[in-house]
C-alpha cells in the first residue's frame, strides 16, 4: 500500500509539473479563447466591397418586387411567366420561371443575391409582344417598383432550309425545329419562338427594333 500511495503522490506532481511548463498553460488558454471567437461579419456592398451582410459565409438575400405592363396603354398584364438574369451574363438565374404574374400584374423574385441583374417576360407561344429587360440592382435591402414593358414587335416571315439538300426526308427533320430572334448586343430578350412548318416556312412574331 506504501508504495502504491508513492507512486500515485509521483504520478501527480508530474501532471502539476508538466502543466506549469512554459507555454503550455499558454497554449490552453489561446485554444479556449480561440473557441469563444465570435464568427466573422462580412459585408457586400455595391462597389463590391465588404462589409456587414455576411455571417460565416453565408451571403444575405433579398426580395425584389415589380410588374408587368403593356407599354403604350400602362395596363398590368396578368398570366405571363418572368424571370431574371445577372446583367453581365445571358444565364438565367431565377427558379420562378414557370411562375405567372398575378391579376394587377405583380411578380416577385425570392433569395436574390446582391448584385446587377435584369428583369423581362418569357412568353409561352408566338406573342405579338417582346419585353425589354430592365435593370435593378440589389444591395442591402429588398427592391421594390421594377417595372417590364411590354412592346408589340413586327413580324418575320421566312423559309428554314439545310444547305446542300432540301429534299422532302431532310425537309421533314426541321419539323422538329423552332426559330427564336435574338438581339445582338445582349440587351434585349428572346422574345417568340417560332414553329416550322413541313415545307421550312415559319412566321415569328414579336420581334423588337434592330439588329437580331
Amino acid at each position: 500500500m506504501k508504495i502504491l500511495g508513492l507512486f500515485f503522490a509521483l504520478a501527480t506532481a508530474i501532471a502539476v509539473w508538466f502543466l506549469d511548463m512554459p507555454g503550455q498553460s499558454g497554449a490552453q488558454e489561446a485554444k479556449s479563447k480561440k473557441a469563444a471567437t465570435p464568427a466573422n461579419i462580412t459585408k457586400i456592398k455595391a462597389n463590391g466591397e465588404a462589409g456587414d451582410v455576411a455571417v460565416n459565409g453565408l451571403i444575405n438575400t433579398y426580395k425584389v418586387t415589380g410588374r408587368i405592363v403593356n407599354a403604350e396603354t400602362r395596363v398590368p398584364v396578368p398570366n405571363i411567366r418572368y424571370n431574371y438574369k445577372d446583367a453581365t451574363s445571358a444565364h438565367m438565374l431565377s427558379a420562378a420561371l414557370r411562375s405567372r404574374t398575378n391579376d394587377k400584374g405583380e411578380f416577385v423574385f425570392e433569395d436574390v443575391k446582391p448584385g446587377r441583374y435584369t428583369a423581362f417576360a418569357v412568353f409561352d407561344n408566338n406573342s405579338e409582344f417582346y419585353s425589354e429587360a430592365v435593370p435593378f440592382e440589389v444591395t442591402n435591402s429588398d427592391v421594390q417598383g421594377v417595372e417590364v414593358d411590354l412592346r408589340r414587335g413586327s413580324s418575320v416571315i421566312g423559309v428554314a432550309v439545310v444547305a446542300g439538300e432540301n429534299g422532302p426526308r431532310m425537309l421533314a427533320q426541321l419539323l422538329h425545329l423552332s426559330v427564336s430572334a435574338v438581339p445582338l448586343g445582349g440587351q434585349g430578350t428572346v422574345g417568340s419562338i417560332a414553329e416550322i412548318a413541313q415545307d421550312g416556312r415559319f412566321c415569328l412574331n414579336g420581334v423588337q427594333p434592330g439588329r437580331a
